[in-house]
């Protein structure tokens, strides 16, 4: 039909220079290690360097953070990686998955939305859940979804706070 066919690691350059920086970066965190490898396109990036796009597509690399499960999640975890603190998204802790995670200062950071934190079953397991954690000695910080969103900075700056506080304290 005429239409160039191109890697879709070039439609990560190719939509870096068109789509709006909020857009681009949901795009990156749905796109990046789920269904392409960010090595890839980093490789397309070094082949193609002065292209139009790259510098936002590098940005992008740098920032992006795949996996995240809900928005609330994604705008914090992008918050703090803004601020260059790298937490793990939905990462293992034991038996359980913590929504952001480090496992070197031992914090967990739970970003809970209504929708799946209204039925009882939920809501106690959640603290039982919890109890078995800072029992193990982690730390686990929750934020209602509405409030990470209202007060993005302010909870990534308490985050960041409490990260290297016991970071600093463990070693």
């Amino acid at each position: 039909m005429g239409l160039p066919i191109v890697p879709i690691e070039q439609c990560f350059i190719d939509v870096a220079t068109t789509l709006p920086r909020p857009e681009l970066e949901a795009f990156f965190d749905a796109a990046v290690s789920t269904r392409v490898p960010w090595k890839s396109i980093a490789q397309l990036c070094d082949a193609s360097r002065g292209r139009h796009g790259i510098p936002a597509v590098r940005e992008q690399l740098r920032t992006c953070c795949p996996l995240t499960r809900s928005e609330p999640e994604r705008a914090v975890a992008r918050a703090l990686t803004a601020r260059n603190v790298h937490l793990e998204i939905n990462a293992r802790v034991g038996p359980y998955f913590g929504d952001l995670v480090d496992t070197r200062a031992r914090v967990i950071v739970e970003i809970d939305g209504r929708e799946f934190h209204t039925d009882p079953a939920t809501f106690n397991n959640d603290r039982r859940r919890q109890n078995a954690l800072v029992l193990d000695g982690w730390m686990v910080l929750r934020y209602s979804a509405a409030t990470a969103m209202a007060h993005l900075d302010a909870v990534a700056d308490e985050i960041i706070t409490v990260v290297r506080r016991r970071r600093h304290n463990r070693a």
